[in-house]
């Protein structure tokens, strides 16, 4: 059940606005700087605000903080760098175009910090407001919403052939269906910071780190997809579990209450 039609509309409406300022307007200013680190922090800072005062006005269901489920994040963001590291030392790796200068880390976390919380808490809003609905479709929904929003309008546009665009689909969209999919499990679950607590770690690499896999696409189709996904099946199975043992726990109140009479 949705439970505020308008704060709804007011956060999607923020997520298309924020995707196609940064994706229409931003590129066209001259001046680089203000566009990636003013413009844009101040867009997803916007969103940020925005999915968090609708739920503070209870226009969503407020958004859940499990600090088991932001351990679990960061545990499968460690893994998964693991695991891209070990990969590319076997295929290569590259040196970072990002720059390292202190001034440059800190423009570039600037950037990373506000669109990391604009995007985990309008997500974990959503997943709030539709949580009543069939859950495996919404996930699936907001995961692929994301997919989109997380990739570029231009990466569309320049696909030059077939070939091309088979892989930006199996080495772009793919892996980043399969790590939003994980994001989405990890909000819905334990809210915007265990998904942060995924997601940060993986974008703090990829911002902080001089030496990055060097992967060919076919590479990161099959790294960057099977990892995620085996992190979302692992911690499915790890939720249910603990879902179930919560349950037991209550079965012998429960039988109390009965024989006492109380139901």
């Amino acid at each position: 059940m949705i439970t505020s039609k308008y704060g709804l509309g007011i956060v999607i409406g923020g997520i298309v606005t924020v995707y196609l300022l940064i994706n229409l307007v931003v590129p066209n200013i001259s001046s680089v700087l203000v566009g990636c680190y003013v413009m844009q922090p101040i867009l997803w800072s916007g969103l940020f605000f925005v999915a968090l005062r609708a739920s503070w006005r209870g226009t969503g269901r407020k958004l859940k903080f499990s600090r088991q489920m932001l351990l679990v994040g960061v545990l499968l963001g460690v893994v998964q760098i693991t695991v891209l590291i070990f990969v590319g030392l076997l295929t290569g790796l590259g040196n970072s175009a990002y720059s390292h200068t202190p001034y440059g880390m800190f423009l570039n976390f600037t950037l990373f910090v506000s669109a990391l919380l604009g995007t985990e808490f309008s997500r974990a809003f959503l997943l709030s407001a539709f949580e009543r609905w069939r859950g495996f479709v919404v996930m699936a929904f907001v995961a692929l919403l994301y997919t989109l929003f997380m990739m570029p309008m231009a990466r569309f546009g320049n696909q030059q052939g077939a070939g091309e665009a088979f892989s930006l689909f199996g080495g772009t969209f793919i892996p980043l269906l399969a790590e939003n999919s994980l994001a989405c499990f990890l909000a819905l679950t334990g809210g915007p910071m265990a998904a942060i607590g995924y997601r940060g770690i993986l974008e703090f690499f990829e911002w902080a780190s001089p030496v990055l896999p060097d992967f060919p696409w076919n590479v990161w189709a099959f790294a960057g997809t099977l990892v995620p996904l085996i992190g979302l099946f692992v911690t499915q199975a790890l939720f249910a579990r603990e879902a179930h043992a919560d349950e037991a726990k209550e079965m012998p109140h429960f039988a109390e209450s009965v024989a006492a009479g109380d139901c």
